[in-house]
């Protein structure tokens, strides 16, 4: 009796060990709005599968039946394939992060195959956010997306891949035109993240393009002050002057600008 107990008991032991040993558990991430599939290890020609989500079933599919059958939140989201066992679900929600765990049974034999998962689903990225220099004539430009994950860099210029981390650095024999954007894409999970810059926007502005500014300012009221003085000078050349400061009173000084103007608009109208 004592003999037959701890038979038992070793085999019993022995059906746990094969069991655990039997199971595998991954953990990973999806974002909002993705597509995700789920592949479990099998071994064998899939007989039966049934996947499940914390303790209930979404999916099972036995070779009897044609069709895999799916329930609750998966009845219009799920996508058994029965050659694989690969689990896809559509368009992520938040409420599809749990633990999943495949069950199958394969041909010809009797204990089942365990793949647990569980799956964390997150909200998108936010925007990337560039900023550029330029420094010993090299022009490094930075591309930063703040998420808990991981984040894969590329750069694009002229459509054509020219980086795959971060810091991007245009050398001077890369002959970057200042008038060229260039492309960053952050990629995590399914979800791409673009956002581009020109190189125009590295470059500060010069001391010569200011004086150039200030220059044609300058000009321009020269200009203004020549013509003033051009009307003022062909009025007094057909001896209209004075007879417009003979229609200033002279006794309200603080008209004065505004009667002169008024005068040169009617004189300058009636002729």
């Amino acid at each position: 009796m004592g003999l037959a107990c701890r038979l038992s008991a070793l085999g019993l032991l022995w059906a746990l060990l094969v069991c655990t040993q039997s199971q595998d558990q991954e953990s990973v991430f999806a974002i909002v709005g993705e597509d995700f599939t789920f592949s479990p290890k099998v071994n064998g020609i899939i007989r039966e599968i049934t996947w499940m989500k914390r303790k209930d079933k979404v999916a099972e599919w036995e070779r009897d039946t044609v069709l895999p059958i799916y329930y609750s939140s998966l009845a219009e989201r799920g996508k058994l394939e029965t050659s694989s066992g690969n689990l896809t679900i559509k368009k992520l929600n938040v409420g599809d992060a749990a633990e999943y765990e495949a069950q199958v049974l394969p041909d010809g034999d009797v204990q089942l195959q365990y793949t647990k998962f569980i799956l964390e689903v997150l909200d998108p990225p936010p925007p990337s956010v560039l900023n550029c220099s330029v420094t010993n004539d090299q022009i490094r430009i930075s591309c930063a997306i703040q998420f808990s994950k991981d984040v894969r860099y590329s750069w694009y210029r002229g459509g054509r891949k020219i980086a795959t981390n971060s810091l991007l650095v245009l050398k001077p024999e890369d002959n970057a035109n200042p008038s060229e954007e260039v492309l960053c894409i952050g990629e995590v999970s399914k979800t791409k993240i673009n956002n581009s810059i020109s190189l125009s926007a590295c470059f500060p502005k010069s001391d010569k393009s200011i004086s150039r500014g200030r220059d044609g300012l300058i000009a321009f009221f020269v200009l203004l002050l020549l013509l003033f003085v051009g009307v003022l000078f062909i009025l007094w050349r057909r001896g209209l002057l004075s007879s417009i400061l003979h229609r200033i009173p002279t006794k309200h000084s603080g008209k004065r600008y505004t009667n002169l103007m008024g005068s040169l608009y009617t004189v300058c109208s009636s002729s």
